[in-house]
C-alpha cells in the first residue's frame, strides 16, 4: 500500500517513481481432481493501482506481472496433472470472457534464468481466444509460453501481447524452497519473477508467497510491482542525448518527462533546446507554452502558442491550451474565443464537460462583478 501511494503524484510531492500496475492480493489455493486452482481474491485485504499507457509498449509490457493470473484466466487452473509432453488439449477459462484455450505441452530441457539453470523443463504453450473479449482486456488472451521446472514451478514465461507484435519476457530471479512436481504448492515457498529487457526506467516484478491461514487454508499472496523509476528514465534520456546531441526530439522527450515529474524549470531548458534545433515543430512550442503557463509566465506562454498556431492553424489542442493561458492573463473574451475554436476543430470535445468549463468561467467572473455579456 505504501508503494501504491508513493507512486501517485497526488499524494507524494517528491516521489522517486510513478505507479502503473501495482497489486497486493491474497488467494485461496485448492488442489483437487488433478488441478490446482486459485480463488477470486478477497477485496477486503487487496490493494491495486492501475495506470497502463497502451501507446507506450514498454509500459504495456508491465501487464506481464499477471504471471499466475493468465494461467487461471486462460485454462481455469494454474496447473493440470494432464500437462505432460506430447499432450494437446482444449481448456475453458474465464466464464465471463468466454475464454477457450488451446494447450500444447512439449519437452524444453534446460532453461537458464537469473535464479539458476533448470533441467528437465517442459514448455506449455497457451493460445487463448475470448468470445466476449474486447478493448483493453485483449491482453488476457493470445499466445503465452510457460516453462516449468521440476521442484520449482514456473521459471520463465513469454507473453505475446498485441497479437504477437509485443513479446514480454518474465523470468524467475529468486526463490525459496522446492517441492514435488512441476508446480509445487506448499507453505513456505517463495517465487520472484521480473520483466527482462525493460527500458525507460520501468520495472515489472511479481512475488508469490505460499502460506497457510489460521484455519489451515493454503494461501497464495501476490505482490505485483509495476513502476517507473525517475532517475533511471532520466539517465537513459541523458545518455541518448549525449550520444546524439543534435536530436531535437530527444530534448523534447526529456523535457516532457521532466514535466511529468514536475521539474518545470529544467523542462523549460530542454524545450528551448529542442526549439533551437528544430523551430518548425509546433509541438515543441506547445510544450514550452504549457511550462511557461505552469510557471505563471502567461504572456510568454501565449507567445509560444501563437507561434504553434502559425505553424499549424488547425490543431484544436493548441487553441485549448492558449485559451487557458489567456484566461489566466485575464484576457477573457480571447480565452472564450479560443475555447470555442477548439471545439469547432474537434467535435469530439463538444460535451457536457465543455459546457461546464464555460459555465465555471462565467460564474467566476460574475462573482468578481464583471459584466459577462460581451464575453460569452
Amino acid at each position: 500500500m505504501e508503494r501504491i501511494f508513493q507512486g501517485d503524484t497526488r499524494y507524494t510531492k517528491d516521489g522517486r517513481f510513478s505507479g502503473h500496475w501495482n497489486f497486493f492480493q491474497p488467494h485461496d489455493v485448492t488442489i483437487a481432481d488433478g488441478k490446482t486452482t486459485i480463488s477470486e481474491y478477497d477485496g477486503t485485504y487487496a490493494f491495486e493501482w492501475k495506470g497502463i499507457n497502451e501507446s507506450i509498449e514498454v509500459c504495456y509490457s508491465l501487464l506481464g506481472n499477471y504471471v499466475i493470473d493468465f494461467l487461471m484466466e486462460n485454462t481455469g487452473c494454474i496447473w493440470c496433472e494432464e500437462w505432460k509432453p506430447g499432450i494437446t488439449m482444449t481448456m475453458n477459462g474465464n466464464d465471463y470472457w468466454q475464454i477457450t484455450t488451446q494447450v500444447a505441452v512439449s519437452q524444453a530441457d534446460i532453461v537458464e534464468t537469473p535464479a539458476g539453470k533448470f533441467e528437465n523443463c517442459i514448455l506449455i504453450t497457451l493460445d487463448a481466444a475470448g468470445a466476449n473479449i474486447s478493448g483493453f482486456v485483449k491482453y488476457l488472451v493470445g499466445k503465452k509460453d510457460y516453462y516449468f521446472a521440476p521442484g520449482i514451478g514456473i521459471v520463465k514465461c513469454i507473453f505475446h501481447f498485441k497479437e504477437g507484435k509485443l513479446p514480454a519476457v518474465y523470468e524467475l530471479t529468486a526463490y525459496n524452497g522446492i517441492g514435488e512436481g512441476y508446480m509445487p504448492i506448499t507453505p513456505g515457498l517463495f517465487r520472484r519473477y521480473e520483466s527482462i529487457g525493460l527500458t525507460g526506467g520501468y520495472i515489472g516484478k511479481t512475488e508469490l508467497t505460499f502460506c497457510e491461514d489460521d484455519a489451515g487454508q493454503l494461501k497464495m499472496i501476490k505482490n505485483l510491482t509495476g513502476i517507473r523509476m525517475f532517475d533511471s528514465a532520466l539517465s537513459e534520456l541523458t545518455e541518448a542525448i549525449e550520444a546524439d546531441p543534435t536530436s531535437a526530439e530527444l530534448y523534447e522527450k526529456r523535457g516532457y518527462f521532466k514535466r511529468e515529474i514536475k521539474k518545470y524549470s529544467d523542462a523549460l531548458i530542454d524545450c528551448g533546446k529542442a526549439i533551437e534545433l528544430d523551430s518548425a515543430k509546433p509541438l515543441y512550442f506547445v510544450r514550452r507554452g504549457w511550462l511557461h503557463c505552469e510557471l505563471g509566465d502567461y504572456e510568454r506562454a501565449i507567445a509560444d502558442y501563437n507561434k504553434a498556431i502559425e505553424l499549424d492553424a488547425n490543431d484544436q489542442h493548441t487553441y485549448y491550451e492558449r485559451s487557458l493561458a489567456l484566461w489566466k492573463a485575464e484576457r477573457y473574451a480571447d480565452a472564450v474565443r479560443d475555447f470555442n475554436k477548439s471545439d469547432e476543430l474537434d467535435s469530439r470535445r463538444k460535451s457536457q464537460w465543455n459546457k461546464n468549463q464555460l459555465d465555471d468561467w462565467k460564474k467566476e467572473l460574475e462573482e468578481k462583478g464583471v459584466d459577462v455579456s460581451a464575453i460569452f
